[in-house]
Formats: C-alpha cells, structure tokens, sequence
C-alpha cells in the first residue's frame, strides 16, 4: 500500500470479502485464462491503486465457501492457492488468491446453464467473443497434440 502499487493485468484487490460465488469465480478464471495473477481481498484501492489497508474477517469456513465456488462454478475447475495473512488482530488480515496461468484454458464460469469465458484486461476483466472461445480451443488442443507427439518420440 505505502508503494501505491497498481491494479493491473495480474493483480486485483479487493476491499470486502466476495459476496457472490459467480464474481469470484470471474476473477479467478479471467486470471487463469490470460498469464495469471493474484487477487487480494483486503486491500482498498483508488482509481486502480492500493489506498489502504481494509482487514477483512479471516476463517476456515470463508477459505472453505471460495474452494467451493470454484468446484461449483468453473469449468476446467482451478484450484488456486488460497492464502490468509494475519493482521495484528489475528481474526483479521487479507487473503491472497494466487492464480497460475493454465494450460487448460480456457476456463468458464457457468452461469443460468450457460458458460462465460473471462480474460484479463488491463485492470479489468472481459468477456471472450465466440471467435475468440473458439481459437483459444484450437490453442488448448494443439498443445496436447504436440505433447502427445512428444511423448511418442520418448516411448518409440
């Protein structure tokens, strides 16, 4: 915060805990879909600054309610690396949701039955237009074709 770091293509805060499993997951994928990133909840900012420090309650169960909705809600599902980090007070702190870049994508967030894709952009998230779901399909099976024929070069 003293360093008034920005918002930016891979980092996003948060001032209050997520309320809507859906938002949380959007979050998550569109890092996971562009070169990944991390999300911390806890942190005030400032026309796309961190202002302030905004301690958020820590617990088992919030860690546990944000690995359920991304089980719930993304499709690959991602399982990022959820860390609390305490404040003084030790029942508050922030969380940092660290997302690598996956080499699944691209990733979904269902939503009403349907399927959102998300990329980052900038200090926002986007949705993919239909071409762009489509080429980052044909990326995702182009790579496991080339693995695959990696792995036939080891094995012969």
């Amino acid at each position: 915060v003293a360093n008034a770091v920005p918002e930016g293509d891979q980092l996003d805060f948060k001032r209050d805990l997520y309320v809507k499993g859906e938002e949380f997951a959007a979050d998550v994928v569109a890092f996971a879909n562009t070169s990944g990133g991390a999300i911390i909840v806890g942190v005030e900012e400032k026309e796309g600054v961190a202002a302030a420090l905004a301690p958020v309650e820590l617990s088992d169960e919030t860690n546990l309610r944000m690995q359920q909705w991304l089980a719930s809600y993304t499709t690959p599902h991602i399982d990022p690396k959820i860390r609390a980090v305490h404040s003084e007070d030790r029942q508050r702190g922030a969380y940092i949701v660290n997302v690598l870049r996956s080499s699944r994508d691209p990733h979904a967030v269902t939503k009403n039955e349907g399927l959102r894709y998300y990329r980052r952009s900038g200090s926002r998230n986007r949705i993919l237009s239909e071409s762009e779901v489509a080429d980052a399909y044909h990326a995702r099976f182009s790579r496991l074709r080339q693995r695959e024929g990696r792995l036939e070069v080891i094995t012969t």
